[in-house]
């Protein structure tokens, strides 16, 4: 069987075409993560579930170019700035879990529509300001 942090990065390669049979389950600790959910430029999000509370979590798991200091920053600061927040139109930061390749931000998850999905059914066409606006405003 393999080891999590293998299936971890092949889940990161294979840029979430994992199918999403029981083999594609991992444990990590009191999390169990599920189905992808988004794939981005350096990292993949799955849903998950809090083994201990039975919630739905999303599990950000990130892969760590540990040449790439303008990277490791990055991360860095987004571990700070979520941890510091508390507003309710931020996701929360539960949980880190840092290991030597790869970086894995347990979070709230949130059902709906994404940002990216509101954008792209715009067709390309620039948000009106009022929108803007009042996206904005919810930060």
């Amino acid at each position: 069987m393999e080891d999590w942090l293998t299936k971890v990065r092949s889940f990161i390669q294979n840029k979430g075409n994992e199918d999403e049979s029981e083999e594609s389950v991992i444990y990590l600790g009191r999390y169990e993560t599920g189905r992808v959910i988004g794939v981005g430029g350096y990292a993949e999000v799955r849903i998950g579930k809090d083994l201990k509370t039975n919630k739905k979590v999303a599990i950000k798991v990130i892969k760590k170019d540990l040449s790439d200091k303008k990277m490791l920053e990055r991360l860095e600061r987004e571990i700070s700035f979520l941890c510091c927040m508390d507003h309710p139109n931020i996701v929360k930061l539960y949980d880190v879990i840092n290991k030597e390749e790869t970086a894995i931000l347990i979070m709230e998850f949130v059902e709906g529509e994404t940002l990216d999905d509101f954008i792209y059914d715009m067709k390309g066409s620039c948000l009106p300001d009022y929108v803007s606006r009042f996206l904005f405003q919810k930060v």
